[in-house]
């Protein structure tokens, strides 16, 4: 082990590689050995450190000048920084490819990403999103029209705009939710019960008793109900259905009735 007590400007052998220019402001430096070189103190350089191991501190800040940085190979690919403006950005190819400002991230071009978490704001530009893949499956939003659209295989397939309207197959949804095309919706169960034999089909006094007293036919909710709850759209079809199911009965019934009374007339024509 050797200790060399030095505070003047030297020139000393690092692995292979030289470092000029520089001054030590403590007066200690222990060579390890012939890969390890240890400064107890603040190492102060005025041109470029080049290592091809690894430099680190143990206790301390590791501090560079304004608009300088850490590069690899060549100042082509780096990390620089600046304290005055407060800003830290990375370079490729000789070209800066992120910037992280006092206002966070800010990035102008594609996010490509296993995974973003966020726990405050995400602002992105108009007309730009988040996307998956490519730009044929996204979500894309505009802040001066105040929309926001859902699009798949490069087509918009949902959007929605300021008032709170949802538009499928639409872009200017006039309703809640406007769609333009068919809807399909699964049901358990469906009204055919009617037509069996043991179906309790009520009478038409019955009917008229619910109606007087009521104000609305069975199992059908009151206006009353339908304002303050809303309904299920499947349900309510299948409800529906059921009293369309009943009516076909009334009229069946009655049919037969009117034939009887129409053959009994027949019969007293013919008397």
């Amino acid at each position: 082990m050797k200790y060399v007590k030095r505070s003047i400007c030297f020139a000393f052998l690092f692995q292979i590689h030289y470092m000029v220019i520089c001054q030590i402001s403590t007066s200690e430096i222990e060579v390890i050995d012939t890969d390890r070189t240890e400064i107890s103190g603040d190492l102060h350089i005025s041109d470029n450190l080049f290592t091809s191991g690894t430099i680190w501190s143990q206790n301390g800040n590791l501090n560079i000048n304004d608009n300088f940085g850490y590069t690899w190979g060549n100042t082509r690919t780096a990390i620089f920084g600046n304290n005055t403006d407060h800003y830290m950005y990375f370079r490729t190819n000789a070209i800066e490819r992120l910037r992280i400002n006092e206002q966070g991230l800010d990035v102008n071009g594609s996010v490509i990403a296993t995974g973003i978490m966020v726990s405050n704001n995400f602002n992105v530009p108009d007309n730009q999103g988040y996307t998956w893949g490519n730009t044929s499956t996204a979500i894309f939003g505009n802040n001066s029209s105040n929309y926001i659209y859902f699009r798949t295989a490069a087509t918009e397939r949902m959007r929605i705009i300021d008032n709170g309207h949802v538009g499928i197959g639409t872009s200017n949804p006039t309703e809640k939710l406007h769609v333009n095309g068919k809807i399909r919706t699964a049901q358990n169960t469906w009204a055919d019960f009617v037509f069996s034999k043991n179906y309790d089909l009520p009478s038409l006094k019955q009917v008229e008793n619910q109606i007087e007293e009521y104000g609305h036919l069975f199992g059908i909710p009151s206006e009353k109900e339908v304002v303050a709850e809303g309904y299920i759209i499947g349900d309510m079809d299948a409800k529906l259905l059921q009293k369309i199911e009943e009516l076909t009965l009334y009229l069946i019934e009655q049919n037969k009735k009117i034939e009887e009374l129409e053959k009994k007339v027949r019969q007293l024509e013919k008397d």
